[in-house]
């Protein structure tokens, strides 16, 4: 029963945190942007 579990979930955790992790980067570029922007307005 547990197993079963086990099995059904994972993967959907797994591309949960794929999702997660594509979305992080995309975050982090534009955050990126946003501080050299910054950078350049001072």
């Amino acid at each position: 029963m547990f197993q079963a579990w086990n099995t059904e979930l994972i993967p959907i955790l797994y591309e949960d945190a794929v999702i997660v992790q594509e979305r992080t980067a995309k975050y982090a570029k534009y955050a990126k942007k946003l501080r050299d922007l910054a950078q350049l307005h001072k």
